[in-house]
């Protein structure tokens, strides 16, 4: 997503994300107008100054704290995030946000100050409290999806093969944060004694000879997904 800071003087067109946490009146000053703007980040000080920019056309607005950081795309907090943080962040994330599930919780609760999120958090069952109670402002579409502690976590393709697939330990639930493809015909006996459940977010491209154990095994948690069937 594309992002512009008012401190860069006059700006015309269209712009993802407007900050003017830190703009002035006289940074301010030249501005003429302003395109259509999908999130404005301001402040309680700045506020004064939104109608000084003639914006076309605002998605949304929101205020947010001058020291947080800002984070757009997707977010990965991994295992090591929030460790040896000599102080707790503030973050505003404009995108996704995937919580690993071996991040432990007391990381969360003395790395992370404040989380203010517009888009779609997925997150492990048993660390959504920690993350909710860090949560400041969830606003428009931001989805929350959560998926079990014991599940098998791929961000990006994951290829479901044979190989694969007996590699799995009896009952397992996987979650794909992208693409899922099974290019081969799987044996269906094997699939069934293998995944329990499957969570995808993204686009699924299976042989038809796999389809009904494949769905009778998506859960729906994480969004539907775009299913393709080779015949």
């Amino acid at each position: 997503m594309e992002k512009q800071n008012i401190e860069q003087g006059k700006v015309i067109g269209n712009i993802g994300v407007l900050d003017i946490r830190k703009a002035t009146e006289e940074s301010v000053a030249n501005i003429k107008s302003i395109g259509n703007v999908g999130m404005l980040l301001y402040t309680g000080e700045t506020a004064a100054l939104i109608q000084r920019l003639n914006i076309g056309s605002l998605g949304s607005s929101i205020e947010v704290p001058v020291d947080a950081r800002l984070l757009t795309g997707q977010v990965v907090f991994g295992q090591d995030y929030f460790k040896n943080q000599t102080t707790p962040l503030n973050l505003c994330v404009t995108g996704q946000i995937i919580v690993h599930p071996q991040i432990p919780a007391e990381d969360i609760e003395t790395g992370l100050k404040e989380l203010i999120i517009v888009g779609q958090m997925i997150c492990p069952e048993h660390l959504s409290g920690a993350i909710q109670s860090k949560l400041q402002n969830i606003i428009g579409h931001t989805q929350t999806y959560t998926y079990t502690q014991s599940s098998r976590l791929t961000i990006g393709t994951l290829t479901l093969d044979e190989n694969y697939l007996r590699s799995l330990a009896d009952g397992a639930e996987l979650v794909v944060i992208g693409d899922l493809k099974l290019p081969q015909v799987l044996p269906n006996n094997v699939f069934e004694q293998k995944v329990q459940r499957i969570q995808v977010t993204g686009k699924i491209v299976c042989r038809e000879e796999n389809a009904q154990v494949l769905f009778a095994r998506l859960d729906d948690r994480t969004g539907q997904p775009e299913v393709t069937v080779i015949p």
